[in-house]
């Protein structure tokens, strides 16, 4: 038979306090992270940010969090910072097909 301690009989009542809680950032890096399209990128940007070209900061103080985005003709990026420290980031160029 196990023992229970005072730190097992408290784990009990929280174990799903310790679960990793997403956020709207996470669900933008989960969607980046399995695409590879430039198409489908450039549009969830655009529905998702409005549609813009150049770059552009968008700040979450109650995550502590920001996002920069740059949307070009021919390269997108998305970086996602916390604490002003990026964690993410990725990019996407079209590559001109050689004639």
């Amino acid at each position: 038979m196990t023992q229970l301690n005072k730190y097992g009989l408290y784990n009990i009542g929280n174990e799903q306090s310790f679960e990793k809680k997403t956020d709207i950032i996470d669900e933008y890096i989960k969607f980046f992270e399995d695409c590879n399209s430039f198409n489908e990128v450039r549009d969830y940007i655009s529905s998702s940010f409005g549609s813009f070209e150049g770059d552009k900061w968008i700040e979450y103080p109650d995550l502590n969090k920001k996002l920069y985005m740059l949307v070009l003709e021919d390269r997108l990026e998305f970086c996602a910072l916390k604490n002003d420290i990026q964690y993410y980031g990725k990019g996407w160029i079209i590559r001109k097909e050689e004639e």
